[in-house]
């Protein structure tokens, strides 16, 4: 019992610790780290900007997403597709069984039709996630986190988990969660357990 009681007091700092990260002090590193990187992520942002409107459309691609409480954000990129974008993966996936059941699966397609060759390139590196900066700032979400969910993937990630805390710009590698790597999803069909996402919501959020 006395071994119990150590063993409590000793994890008591490490709990309040805890408490603080959650209560403000991930935020405020949020804001931080973004308002430090400003400069030199607009120095980025402007030509790649100008590179992808070369085509006369918006460099910007916006779209709705769930963050924190269930409330919906609208979630910043640098576009990547190509124009008429939802009509060209509908025609491809009705000509294609096997993409079909690849985006079913894990709504990503490892070829994917819509994608221009330079939006190829700015999300190997993930350039086109320099705007979800903004959506850090706003408080929409955070530097790490989950994935961001989209409307029509409720069902996919089931749990009340997921709202306990806003969404990243940076996913950690999805795998078992632990003491000191909580799992994040890569994708729907990577999604873990909900007891193992009620393991890190706490440490995250």
């Amino acid at each position: 019992m006395a071994r119990l009681q150590g063993l409590m007091e000793a994890a008591e700092p490490r709990r309040g610790a805890a408490r603080a990260y959650r209560g403000g002090l991930k935020r405020l590193l949020d804001i931080v780290v973004v308002l430090l990187a400003a400069a030199p992520t607009v120095a980025l942002l402007v030509p790649l900007m100008a590179i992808i409107a070369l085509d006369g459309r918006s460099p910007i691609y916006v779209q709705k997403r769930l963050g924190k409480g269930g409330r919906v954000f609208r979630m910043f990129k640098l576009r990547s597709m190509v124009a008429g974008a939802d009509e060209i993966l509908e025609a491809y996936l009705a000509r294609n069984p096997e993409a079909r059941a690849e985006w079913d699966h894990s709504q990503k397609l490892k070829n994917d039709p819509r994608i221009t060759g330079f939006g190829a390139f700015i999300r190997k590196t993930s350039l086109d996630e320099l705007p979800q900066l903004l959506n850090v700032l706003k408080g929409d979400m955070s530097l790490v986190g989950p994935r961001p969910m989209m409307l029509d993937q409720r069902d996919l990630y089931p749990g009340a988990a997921y709202y306990d805390m806003r969404p990243g710009t940076r996913r950690l590698p999805a795998g078992e969660p632990s003491a000191t790597r909580p799992a994040f999803p890569s994708a729907p069909s990577m999604t873990p357990p909900i007891s193992g996402r009620c393991r890190w919501a706490p440490i995250w959020r």
